[in-house]
C-alpha cells in the first residue's frame, strides 16, 4: 500500500478547500505503476529500519487524517502545523491544512528526522519538489536504488521506501513487499552468500550474494565465507561502498582491518564475530 497525496477535491492542482474534502485527497491507495513512459524511476530508502518503519507510520497517519489535503498554493502549511504539533505527529494535526505529493514526502521525513534525532534528515527542506528530491535524500543518507525489481511491483519494497518519478509525483510506500524479507539469517557470526544478499537487500545494491575485487592481502579474514571473490584489481565492490557510507569510512570498496574495527565499534562488541553476528541479527530486521 502507498500513501499518496495526488489532487484536490475537484481533481485539480490548486485553489480548493484546506482539508481533504473527499478523503481522496490525501489517502492510501494500493501500488500502482506510475502512468509515464518511465514510469517510477527510483526507489529511495533510509539504511536504518527505524527510520524507514517511522517514515511509513508518518505517512499513513498523514493520509488518515482528513484535515490534510491537497493544494500546491498552501502547499507548506501542513508541514507549519507538523512542526508545531507535540510529536511531530501528522494524528495531532487538528485544523486544515495542506501539501501536495513532495511537500508532504519532504514534511515527513524531516518530522522523521527530529523524531529520531538526525540531524541530516531534519534538514531536509519543505519546499522541495520532486526534480530536487533524489539528490537532497540521497544527500541526507538514503539509497538511490533503480534496479527493476523496484520500480515495477511491491514486492521487493520495505516501510517508508520512497518512490519517485522525478518530473511529476512521489508517493511512500508502507507495508514490506512479499519478496522484501527472505529466510532469517542466522547470527552465527559467519560472514557468506546469505549474509551479503541480505545486506544488498537492505542497502539497496544488486542482491546476488557476491562480494566482488576485493584484495585478499587487507580484505581475507576466516569469517567471511562464501561468496567473497579476490582479484588485484582494486575495482571494490558496490554493496561495501554503501556500507563504508554506513560505517563513515573510506568509500573505496574493499572491506579491511578499518573497516572491522569501524563495524565492532558501531555495535560496541570486542570480537569481529561479534560484529558480523550483530550485524546479521539487526538485517534480519531490515537495518544495518
Amino acid at each position: 500500500m502507498l500513501s499518496s497525496c495526488g489532487s484536490d477535491e475537484t481533481g485539480g492542482f490548486a485553489g480548493g478547500v484546506a482539508g481533504d474534502q473527499t478523503g481522496g485527497e490525501y489517502a492510501v491507495v494500493p501500488w500502482y505503476r506510475y502512468p509515464s513512459a518511465s514510469g517510477w524511476r527510483c526507489v529511495l530508502r533510509h539504511p536504518l529500519r527505524r527510520v524507514g518503519d517511522d517514515i511509513a507510520y508518518l505517512a499513513e497517519a498523514a493520509a488518515d487524517n482528513d484535515l490534510i489535503g491537497y493544494d500546491q498554493w498552501q502547499r507548506l502549511t501542513f508541514w507549519n502545523l507538523l512542526h508545531a504539533a507535540p510529536t511531530n505527529d501528522p494524528a495531532e494535526i487538528c485544523e486544515p491544512c495542506e501539501a501536495d505529493c513532495s511537500s508532504s514526502t519532504a514534511a515527513i521525513v524531516k518530522a522523521a528526522g527530529l523524531r529520531a534525532g538526525i540531524p541530516e534528515l531534519a534538514a531536509v527542506s519543505p519546499s522541495l519538489t520532486t526534480y530536487y528530491m533524489r539528490d537532497a535524500l540521497a544527500n541526507a543518507g538514503f539509497a538511490v536504488l533503480e534496479d527493476e525489481r523496484y520500480l515495477t511491483s511491491d514486492e521487493h519494497l520495505l516501510p517508508g521506501d520512497i518512490l519517485l518519478e522525478d518530473d511529476w509525483h512521489v508517493v511512500i510506500n508502507l507495508s514490506a513487499g512479499s519478496a522484501s524479507e527472505g529466510t532469517p539469517l542466522e547470527d552465527d557470526g559467519w560472514w557468506g552468500r546469505a549474509t551479503t544478499a541480505r545486506l544488498q537487500e537492505v542497502l539497496g545494491s544488486e542482491a546476488d550474494g557476491e562480494v566482488w575485487h576485493q584484495y585478499c592481502e587487507t580484505c581475507c579474514d576466516e569469517r567471511q565465507t562464501g561468496g567473497w571473490q579476490y582479484d588485484e584489481t582494486l575495482l571494490g565492490s558496490p554493496v561495501i561502498r554503501r556500507l563504508q557510507e554506513v560505517l563513515g569510512v573510506e568509500r573505496d570498496g574493499l572491506w579491511g582491518p578499518i573497516c572491522r574495527e569501524r563495524l565492532m565499534a558501531r555495535y560496541n562488541v570486542a570480537t569481529y564475530a561479534d560484529a558480523v553476528a550483530e550485524m546479521q541479527r539487526r538485517l534480519n530486521e531490515g537495518s544495518v
